[in-house]
């Protein structure tokens, strides 16, 4: 008799406790967009953004190098090298690593960071998400630690 052992049988707490923590990670960051963010209680919107951004959820970058950055009441923008920015939502810590960026978006990042105040940062911030992550595809999406 053949006995065929597959590596996916081999399960070990040491290999789930990495696919544990990216699940936990990406449910959270998610979650914590649309409850504190959105403004959304709706199970069925965490889930349906979860499989839509699964792989767009990122950590956020150690070796920063910032050329400018924005100050504003709700967002945090920082401008980096090579046509990439960070757009920091200060309330909850959750960053847009925002890439490919032409100029005309620069200024419209500069523009809303420092001029949304309130429910309407959050609501640019949102806007921002759902543009550069799910049309443009040019996002990823994380929680700052």
């Amino acid at each position: 008799m053949l006995y065929y052992t597959s590596k996916f049988n081999n399960f070990s707490a040491s290999n789930l406790k990495p696919y544990k923590t990216y699940c936990i990670m990406i449910m959270s960051v998610i979650e914590k967009f649309v409850k504190n963010i959105e403004k959304v209680y709706d199970s069925e919107e965490v889930r349906m953004l979860e499989n839509l951004w699964l792989k767009k959820i990122t950590n956020f970058p150690i070796n920063l190098q910032v050329v400018e950055e924005e100050d504003g009441e709700k967002l945090h923008l920082f401008v980096l090298k090579g046509a990439e920015a960070i757009l920091l939502h200060k309330p909850t810590n959750i960053f847009l690593y925002i890439t490919n960026l032409t100029s005309v978006e620069l200024e419209t990042l500069r523009y809303i960071t420092i001029k949304k105040r309130g429910e309407e940062a959050d609501e640019a911030f949102v806007s921002l998400a759902y543009e550069y992550i799910s049309f443009k595809n040019k996002a990823k999406i994380g929680i700052r630690q």
